[in-house]
């Protein structure tokens, strides 16, 4: 499973840590004072600008229950202050899930504040003030992430001299007027920058260079998606105290001068090196040996859709630190490194979509500190379970598309921690072990050799074990071609949210009615199967919670039952390209004001007749609605659309 989690390098929350502390060794001064003074209350000034703040929430978490009038501000939840002034120094509401029209202009009110964290709340849609961030100019931790405000950045932080961590991540910004040149050429104290999928593609190549020139003491930079462009600057290497470089998803970002190799050579100092889909094609098979030659002591290295080919060689085994490793989606080839498993403090692995081939080796399944393991997607891969240690804490497994076997049912029995797992088992030499037992397991993914692999028309049948994975929560199920109906074991998992049964042949047989007792899922996909036949079940209109639905290319008959058109949650039905018949006038209208969250229906490539009823155009959330190749009839007046 390539990682797709985001950028973030830590929960914003914790990413200050001992911020008192901080304070203090910043401002020995009012430290003092703070330690020494006779504790003055909080200003009334100062109180009646947080109390105007809190005004602005519409929804105001039960931690500002201590914000009150006539109390003493400086004890209210959230805040400190300088305890010889009485000044707010620092405004932490970060996690709180506050939400709010707009940034109340009395915040800026706060001139002494040192640090500032409104983080993981809701403003969407919410635009800064154009002025206002420049009266804060003691601040030096600022943190605005993962609160869905959108619009250019203010100019008015570009003033802010003595800010030490910036992070406007994870919102709707971008960075054009000020420059990114202007808004950089004052922050030389800064140590943590963080811009994820901020809009930075104005500032075309010269990004690089920028930051070589304006922020020598950075220690964390993290631009994933900011729409990156050109090779990185020569100067660049001038940040040598970097440990964390995160430059994800910037697709059209590459290394050519300076080369992979001398950009590792001056950066001595990282610990994390996030480049995914940054292009590194130009390092040749050479990327491996930069790596191994540069920072013995880096923990995480992600690299997936990097361009990167050849082998990996053996110099990389001196990165004995690494706790993560994602080489995802490359060109990578020869056999999979034994010394991966003398990597004592691994915990991820990801060499997915790779051709890797020869034997996986066994000793990495004895590192108990692993809790990841994708090598999904390298088809000359062969992966054979001798067994897994007692303790370890392995949680998700992929094997898709690899040669996968086992030695004994015991080989499975320790995977007591196991939450994810995805196998291919058209290739296996032997069914999987009945007696098998996940107690963890919530994710299953299951995928036969394919309708059209040489080997199809071999019976495949499901895993008998399926039935005693009772908290499974998704099962996916692709490629299989049964001798009978969808197998019944699947209908004892009564906590399936989740239910995907994909370009399977079940030669005749129909969809059970017994899918209506999953009454807990909220996606049901039962598409694309040869010779799925026979009526749409009723009872799938017990499926109250029930948000996606997908029965289309099967050859499905008969009507479509009314209790469809009353599902609550429902939001998209998909129907087409069967041999559904009858009329859509046969459905009672007031049947549609209970289906008022669907967006979008497909109910194409079938045999419907009759007249097309208007009311399916006063459905007030439907954006999409297909009705073609059928045998309909009648008039749409475009004014009821």
């Amino acid at each position: 499973m390539e990682q797709q989690t985001n950028s973030k390098m830590a929960p914003t929350k914790h990413r200050f840590p001992m911020l008192l502390l901080l304070l203090l060794c910043s401002y020995p001064a009012e430290a003092a004072a703070m330690i020494n003074s006779t504790k003055a209350p909080c200003l009334p000034a100062q109180a009646s600008s947080l109390l105007q703040l809190k005004g602005s929430f519409i929804v105001a978490n039960a931690r500002l229950s201590s914000w009150q009038a006539g109390t003493d501000c400086c004890h209210w939840e959230g805040i400190i202050c300088n305890t010889g002034s009485g000044r707010v120094i620092s405004l932490d509401l970060g996690g709180f899930n506050l939400m709010s029209h707009r940034l109340h202009p009395a915040l800026f009110n706060l001139t002494s504040l040192r640090n500032l964290n409104l983080a993981f709340n809701d403003f969407t849609g919410v635009r800064f003030p154009a002025s206002g961030f420049e009266r804060l100019t003691d601040i030096t931790h600022l943190n605005f992430s993962y609160s869905y405000f959108i619009g250019q950045i203010p100019s008015g932080i570009s003033r802010l001299k003595n800010l030490v961590t910036l992070d406007f991540s994870d919102n709707g910004l971008y960075l054009k007027d000020p420059s990114f040149q202007t808004f950089m050429a004052n922050m030389s104290n800064l140590r943590e920058l963080f811009l994820d999928y901020v809009d930075l593609s104005s500032s075309g190549s010269t990004w690089s260079a920028v930051l070589g020139h304006s922020v020598p003491q950075l220690r964390i930079l993290s631009l994933s998606q900011c729409g990156l462009s050109g090779s990185i600057h020569p100067s660049f290497s001038r940040l040598g105290e970097l440990t964390t470089i995160n430059f994800r998803y910037n697709y059209e970002l590459y290394f050519q001068e300076p080369s992979f190799r001398t950009f590792m050579a001056n950066m001595s100092n990282l610990r994390e090196l996030r480049l995914d889909s940054v292009d590194l094609s130009s390092s040749g098979s050479t990327w491996s040996t930069a790596l191994g030659h540069s920072v013995p002591q880096r923990r995480i290295l992600s690299l997936s859709r990097c361009g990167l080919s050849g082998s990996i060689h053996r110099s990389f085994s001196r990165l004995r630190s690494l706790a993560s490793i994602n080489f995802g989606y490359n060109e990578l080839s020869g056999k999979v490194p034994e010394y991966f498993s003398e990597l004592s403090s691994l915990s991820s692995l990801d060499i997915s979509g790779n051709h890797f081939e020869g034997q996986f080796p066994t000793e990495i399944f004895q590192l108990k500190s692993l809790t990841t393991l994708d090598l999904s997607e390298n088809p000359m891969l062969f992966v054979r379970f001798t067994y897994f240690p007692a303790g370890n804490n392995l949680q998700n497994l992929n094997l898709v598309g690899t040669n996968f076997t086992y030695d004994t049912p015991l080989s499975f029995a320790n995977l007591t921690s196991l939450q994810t797992l995805s196998l291919t088992t058209g290739t296996m030499a032997k069914e999987l072990p009945t007696s098998i037992r996940f107690p963890s397991l919530n994710i299953l993914g299951l995928e036969g050799p394919g309708l059209e692999n040489p080997g199809s028309t071999t019976v495949q049948q499901i895993p008998s074990f399926i039935g005693n994975l009772t908290k499974l929560t998704s099962l996916t199920i692709t490629g299989f071609n049964f001798s009978g109906p969808i197998p019944y074991q699947i209908g004892n998992l009564a906590n399936l949210r989740e239910l995907s049964i994909k370009g399977c042949d079940f030669s005749g047989f129909q969809i059970p009615s017994w899918i209506g007792n999953l009454t807990k899922l909220i996606s049901l996909d039962i598409s694309d199967n040869n010779y799925l036949s026979g009526p749409v079940p009723s009872t799938i209109g017990n499926l109250m919670q029930i948000k996606w639905l997908d029965l289309s290319r099967n050859n499905l008959t008969g009507n479509i039952p009314e209790s469809l058109f009353a599902l609550p949650a429902l939001q998209y039905l998909y129907l087409d390209t069967n041999q559904l018949s009858g009329s859509l006038e046969d459905f009672p209208h007031p049947l549609y004001s209970g289906f008022s969250q669907i967006e979008e229906i497909d109910l194409s490539d079938n045999q419907l007749t009759g007249q097309i009823p208007e009311s399916l155009f006063q459905l007030a959330n439907l954006r999409f609605l297909y009705l073609h190749s059928n045998k309909l009839m009648g008039t749409i007046k475009l004014s009821s659309i």
